[in-house]
């Protein structure tokens, strides 16, 4: 009788582990699926930039760039004239998908707007108005980013993060040799994430 009682509560046990196991793969699939849906949701959103003709993907820098060649003047922080209509209209874009991102839930987004500006041979260390290529670039972003508040665009949101930078001389996929002048400008990258996934 004795035996019998711990064969069974042995079985009991395992049965219970089993079953605690299963559930926990049930969870852990569960978790994956939610996900995987959230990812999606993303995918989904971000493919839209691709439609605009404003956005494209750099596959070399895994990242979404804004297409059109935005060149400022040498040494000026001044957006070009001809170029706001179509950085509002970019500006416009994002914050759809910011928005759609804040209906969603569970989805968020960095918004990195990065001044550059091009190495080319300078005797003064006094960058016209501004004291180094850092905060000549870094003024060039700000540009960007009061043209959007000028134009009620506001990207800083629950769901959305407004990173303001300048790289100067620095930054990834810089052009070189010939086409290091096409570095005065501004770089937007748009990073999605999901917090707290595991």
């Amino acid at each position: 009788m004795v035996i019998f009682i711990i064969v069974s509560l042995a079985l009991v046990s395992n049965y219970k582990a089993d079953a605690d196991r299963s559930k926990t793969d049930a969870d852990e699939h569960k978790v994956d699926a939610d996900k995987y849906k959230k990812l999606k949701a993303i995918q989904d959103m971000l493919s839209e930039l691709k439609t605009s003709g404003l956005f494209e993907y750099n596959e070399k820098c895994k990242r979404f760039e804004y297409k059109q060649d935005i060149k400022f003047p040498y040494n000026s922080d001044s957006i070009p004239v001809g170029s706001r209509r179509d950085l509002v209209r970019a500006g416009k874009e994002i914050l759809d998908i910011v928005q759609k991102m804040d209906k969603s839930g569970g989805c968020k987004i960095q918004i990195v707007v990065e001044g550059r500006a091009s190495n080319v041979a300078n005797s003064s260390s006094k960058i016209g108005d501004h004291p180094s290529q850092e905060d000549l670039s870094y003024h060039r972003a700000i540009s960007l980013v009061r043209l959007w508040e000028g134009n009620d665009i506001n990207l800083q949101t629950t769901t959305s993060e407004l990173y303001i930078a300048g790289s100067g001389y620095g930054g990834q996929c810089r052009y070189s040799g010939d086409e290091e002048a096409k570095n005065r400008r501004f770089i937007i990258q748009i990073i999605p994430y999901i917090p707290n996934l595991k």
